[in-house]
């Protein structure tokens, strides 16, 4: 099934080691919850990614996501591959 996992980009930093750059992103959960990682003082864990330049690969705007989806879909329905039913009533 094609899938999203939204991530917010938070600041491009250089390592300690040997200056390279990495590229950090924070999970939209704990974004909602608790604002800019960067700006954060209480104890709960944030789920930040940092990544090189080189892993920058399959990162879309959101208008490029729709797309992506649409494309995904389209490839799903040619192979054949099981589709999600439609969930019946509320989610209450």
């Amino acid at each position: 099934m094609p899938g999203v996992e939204p991530i917010i980009f938070i600041e491009k930093v250089q390592t300690e080691e040997d200056g390279s750059d990495l590229y950090c992103f924070q999970d939209t959960v704990s974004f909602v919850r608790y604002g800019y990682a960067t700006e954060y003082s209480g104890e709960e864990e944030i789920g930040i990614i940092a990544v090189p330049p080189t892993a920058l690969v399959d990162i879309y705007s959101l208008e490029c996501i729709v797309n992506e989806m649409h494309v995904a879909i389209s490839r799903s329905k040619e192979r054949g591959e099981p589709t999600l039913k439609k969930t019946k009533g509320s989610w209450i």
